[in-house]
């Protein structure tokens, strides 16, 4: 079952995000009330530091690449902020490394 929750950004205004989360047993509030509104930026702050390492491992090749692109999808979640999407058991993660010719 999904449902929508409410993330707040830096500049105060926020943004509502339909997220899959599990069914519980019993009763389950229908609404957030306003102390229960997630910050945007502290669910992604989960995801930056792994986001960040891998860049950093991939620039550190003995065959250092011109560029450097990595691609994941993102989940978001009212009980744990922002995770590393899966596709099927798997998280997925599409790298592209450039090199120009002198």
């Amino acid at each position: 079952m999904s449902e929508l929750v409410e993330f707040k950004l830096d500049d105060g205004s926020t943004v509502y995000v339909e997220v899959d989360e599990p069914r519980q047993p019993g009763l389950r509030p229908v609404s957030r009330s306003a102390d229960e509104t997630v910050a945007f930026q502290s669910a992604i702050a989960r995801i930056k530091p792994m986001a960040n390492q891998l860049v950093a491992s991939l620039r550190e090749m003995a065959s250092k690449p011109d560029s450097v692109e990595v691609s994941f999808g993102i989940k978001l979640s009212g009980k744990v902020g922002a995770f590393i999407a899966s596709t099927g058991t798997e998280a997925s993660f599409n790298v592209k490394l450039t090199w120009k010719s002198d």
